[in-house]
């Protein structure tokens, strides 16, 4: 993204300056706030220039991103909910890594009803309790039997394990089950 002309900005470099912004809060140099106000503004900048500014007090190269593994495919489990595991590399140390992800995953799983329930050096264990939707259905076409229904809950668990690797920096693996909104999320992520 060069400061010449003031060119119109493509969808394709829109997307682009999203993912280095990503990528540098996930480096820890950008934080939850900061990322929303960026990736906003990338989004309805119109030229080059713009998308140049939100990246101009960062770094030119971002870590390296990495590629996730694959998602298996469950046999059973409630609609829309999906076992995933994302695995990425980053260059930082375990213990930074660990504080990057408290500061920046831990608050985005809280917004979508993960609660922090396990925490070691190496581990971040969330959990989310829901009643399905058909438990009210059975409710009120069965009545007084099926209220029992209504005692049944979901349980969606997620974690985050980090692991030093041979280079210095950290291994991170994300594993469990959880409905679409939340499997894009990590997806999104940088390096994955």
């Amino acid at each position: 993204m060069a400061n010449g002309p003031d060119v119109r900005a493509s969808d394709a470099e829109r997307e682009r300056a999203v993912e280095q912004l990503r990528d540098h809060a996930l480096a820890g140099r950008l934080t939850v706030e900061e990322l929303d106000e960026r990736c906003e503004r990338a989004y309805a900048a119109r030229t080059v220039n713009e998308l140049a500014v939100l990246l101009a007090d960062l770094p030119a190269t971002p870590a390296p991103r990495a590629t996730p593994l694959p998602t298996p495919v469950p046999s059973v489990g409630p609609p829309g909910v999906r076992p995933f595991t994302y695995e990425w590399h980053h260059p930082v140390a375990p213990d930074k890594a660990m504080g990057a992800a408290l500061r920046h995953l831990a608050p985005a799983l809280n917004r979508h009803g993960y609660e922090l329930v396990e925490r070691s050096d190496s581990l971040l264990g969330f959990a989310c309790s829901y009643r399905p939707g058909w438990t009210y259905a059975v409710a009120i076409l069965l009545p007084p039997f099926g209220l029992l229904a209504l005692l049944h809950k979901v349980e969606e668990r997620l974690v985050i394990e980090l692991e030093p690797d041979r280079r210095g920096g950290t291994r991170m693996i994300v594993r469990g089950s959880a409905p679409k909104r939340v499997r894009r999320a990590f997806a999104q992520l940088p390096g994955a």
